[in-house]
């Protein structure tokens, strides 16, 4: 077992030109120590001693306080690997391997954002980039892939093979969105150069497009024919079907909740004749009234709770559910039962529209609008960032409501 050690510090004992002093990794073994050069220099003042680690006076002291925690961390993996193998521990080899791993890989970077939304608490966006990260590694098959080996033509190779493993246009252009952000970030950060670019840009025309990925796909949104086949839906012919059709009109009167917010609502967020709840998608904070339809679907599962208890208004989660990976599991499982669900309803009530659990939020986005609801009063109720979010909901309004403003010319 290795007892050698790495820190980074800001070594003073060396003081450059204009002033500043470098940033070096020291490597501490048998009471010797050894530095490496980080490639940085700052004055004492932009410098944290206790944290080790850039202060905001630093220029782009975010983007260079990462790169120091991948290269700590690199050079912590080469002791480890070091001592694994049963090697005696020299600077030499410390030094040969670490030089070799020195490079911030692509794989090391989409690592550390994995890393990143995991300590964030945003496990929606690490189970993206997770994905993501699993496709392209099978693809690539080389642990030491590097930013400025992505070009067009691997791009390019890359979506025939996600094809070929069953990827629709929808499921590619996830893929490469996710990895554009990535290598966004990456040259944010310095740690791939812009000029190693792949996809297409203002600078870059022949670099990848996702264009041809983004097919626009029609906004599903019930008439209003087929939204009250839903609310007279007959739940004592068909009991295994009642509380597939609660929660989506639940989420329809709800103001289009989704189905993981829906999940989570505890009988504690309903008070004073209204609920409150976080959107986990973009945590703003709504407040809607209990209306009599939202009170008729809560009186039956306040039957439901004297007999389980549950702290939660729907019988998705329970108690048993206290980890943050229990909840999503459960969650996403519970989630493509019900879609499965709303397909029997819609083939019981022969609904042509592919009836999902988004298709309760987009009708009643459209059913507002066809009520005369302004865009913006429609995109707050939906809790989006912006009205364009919203527009793209509205984007294919039902041909029937245009015809009729046909008869105003």
């Amino acid at each position: 077992m290795s007892n050698a050690h790495v820190k980074i510090v800001h070594y003073t004992s060396k003081t450059n030109k204009d002033g500043t002093n470098p940033v070096l990794l020291r490597i501490s073994f048998q009471r010797k120590l050894k530095y490496k050069s980080l490639g940085y220099n700052c004055m004492k003042n932009e410098w944290d001693k206790n944290k080790n680690r850039f202060k905001s006076k630093y220029p782009n002291y975010k983007a260079k306080n990462e790169v120091l925690k991948i290269k700590l961390r690199q050079a912590e993996e080469v002791i480890e690997d070091l001592s694994t193998k049963s090697e005696s521990f020299t600077f030499e080899k410390f030094f040969n391997q670490f030089l070799n791993k020195s490079n911030i890989g692509l794989f090391d970077f989409f690592k550390t954002r994995i890393q990143e939304f995991e300590k964030s608490g945003n496990y929606g966006n690490r189970e993206v980039y997770k994905n993501t990260y699993s496709a392209l590694s099978k693809f690539a098959n080389n642990d030491n892939l590097q930013f400025s080996d992505i070009s067009y033509d691997f791009l390019h190779k890359w979506e025939i093979d996600l094809r070929v493993n069953g990827c629709t246009d929808g499921g590619v252009s996830n893929h490469m969105r996710t990895f554009r952000a990535l290598i966004n970030l990456a040259i944010k950060r310095e740690i791939a150069r812009p000029d190693h670019y792949p996809f297409s840009s203002m600078y870059n025309k022949k670099g990848y497009s996702l264009a041809h990925l983004n097919k626009k796909k029609p906004s599903t949104a019930l008439s209003i024919k087929d939204m009250t086949k839903i609310k007279n839906f007959d739940m004592e012919a068909y009991p295994d079907l009642a509380n597939t059709v609660r929660y989506f009109l639940f989420s329809y009167y709800a103001r289009g909740i989704n189905f993981s917010d829906m999940a989570d609502l505890k009988w504690t967020q309903f008070y004073d004749n209204r609920f409150q709840y976080r959107r986990n998608k973009v945590g703003k904070l709504l407040s809607i009234p209990v209306s009599e339809p939202i009170e008729e679907i809560l009186s039956y599962f306040r039957v439901e709770r004297e007999e389980n208890e549950s702290q939660y208004v729907f019988p998705i989660l329970s108690d048993f559910h206290k980890t943050d990976t229990q909840k999503r599991d459960r969650r996403k499982k519970c989630l493509k039962n019900y879609n499965k669900k709303l397909k029997k309803v819609a083939e019981i009530l022969e609904i042509q529209a592919n009836l999902t659990s988004n298709v309760a939020r987009h009708t009643y986005a459209t059913t507002l609008l066809r009520k005369g609801i302004s865009i913006a009063q429609i995109s707050q109720g939906l809790a989006h960032a912006d009205k364009k979010t919203t527009e793209t909901y509205l984007a294919q309004f039902d041909t029937a409501v245009i015809d009729a403003t046909d008869e105003l010319l």
